[in-house]
This record gives C-alpha cells, sequence and structure tokens, in this order.
C-alpha cells in the first residue's frame, strides 16, 4: 500500500524516494500506475520530478504510458516536464514521439496550428513577450484562430516560434498574413537545431 502524508511531513519525503527507486524496477510499473490511477495529491509533482531527473526519465515514461492505457489518463502538466527534459538533452525525436503519444493537448500533426493548446512543450506554440513585440492567439467570429503580433519595427525581439520533428522530404511552408504597414517587415523562417542554422 502506498500512503504519502501532506507536504511538509519528513516521511512524506522519504516515501518518495523509496516509491523513485521502487519505479526503476519494470515490475513494479503496474502497481505504481494502478495507485496513481486514483489521483492521490502528490501524483502531479511526483511524476513531473521523477521526469526531470536523468535517472527518473524513463521510470516516468513507462508510467504516463501506463497511465495512458487506464481510466485516469495524463495531463499534460504531467507529460511536459519529461518532454521538456528529453528536448534539452537534444532527444528530440524522442521528446516528439513522447508528447505526441502522452499528452492529451498534442495531437498527431507534425506542425501545430494557431488552435492548439499550449501546454509548455516545445512542440507547442512558445509566445515570447518582451521589448518591441507582443504576440496573442485570437479567435474570430467565425471560431477560426490566428496569431496577431505587434512589432514596433526597432527592436530585434524573440518571436513566436514552434519546435518541429520533420523527417527527411520535400516540405512547403504556406501561410496567409494580414498587415497594418503597406510593407511588411517580418516573415517566417525554418531553421535547424543545434546553432539555428537558416533553411528556409
Amino acid at each position: 500500500a502506498l500512503l504519502l502524508r501532506p507536504s511538509g511531513d519528513p516521511a512524506r519525503a522519504l516515501a518518495l524516494d523509496a516509491l523513485t527507486r521502487l519505479a526503476a524496477d519494470r515490475a513494479a510499473t503496474p502497481a505504481i500506475a494502478e495507485r496513481l490511477a486514483d489521483r492521490p495529491f502528490w501524483r502531479e509533482g511526483f511524476l513531473a520530478d521523477l521526469g526531470r531527473a536523468a535517472a527518473g526519465r524513463e521510470s516516468a515514461l513507462r508510467l504516463l504510458a501506463a497511465l495512458k492505457r487506464g481510466p485516469a489518463p495524463p495531463t499534460h502538466a504531467e507529460v511536459t516536464p519529461v518532454v521538456v527534459a528529453l528536448a534539452d538533452e537534444g532527444r528530440y525525436a524522442e521528446a516528439f514521439d513522447a508528447w505526441r503519444g502522452l499528452s492529451p493537448d498534442a495531437g498527431t500533426a507534425l506542425a501545430r496550428g494557431f488552435d492548439a493548446a499550449q501546454d509548455g512543450a516545445p512542440f507547442s506554440w512558445d509566445m515570447p513577450q518582451g521589448h518591441g513585440a507582443t504576440s496573442a492567439l485570437e479567435r474570430d467570429p467565425d471560431g477560426r484562430t490566428s496569431l496577431r503580433v505587434d512589432f514596433d519595427g526597432d527592436e530585434e525581439p524573440v518571436l513566436p516560434r514552434q519546435v518541429l520533428v520533420l523527417p527527411p522530404g520535400v516540405y512547403r511552408l504556406t501561410w496567409r498574413e494580414m498587415a497594418e504597414t503597406p510593407q511588411a517587415v517580418m516573415g517566417w523562417s525554418v531553421a535547424c537545431i543545434p546553432g539555428l542554422a537558416p533553411l528556409a
């Protein structure tokens, strides 16, 4: 039986540490997933910490996959930490597969439209806010979602971006835009990670 006490109790830290070690054993995955399916209050924090730790990453993926098959599938807040950790290590293909397979907000498309949820994973839209530009997703009366960027034309801000994992092939980038100035001063670009070498 797994019984964890409220935060601040020293016994809770010891119990979570023991559970983390137990999760490394593949044979224990079904039992732990069964307990997590009850959505105990410590579930999200446990899965997030497990996914962020290099030693716990594979354990987290196994548990999330087991939960996905059960009555209490993982939330994006439980999936995103391990996805971000894998991407930070440069394991983009693994991160993308985990995100698409486990996150309820991911979908199956290689590229996400502006109507996709922003869940904090690198594969959803990142909307940096800073000097010189602001970005927001706006929905029109017809229900269509578009990206609005207000740019002062002087600064060099980090603009909206999305990480893609594409198999080898030929691709075409298309879009529709509307600008309030006669000559648009912004455009789309495609760059390769690492190094952000421009491709298009």
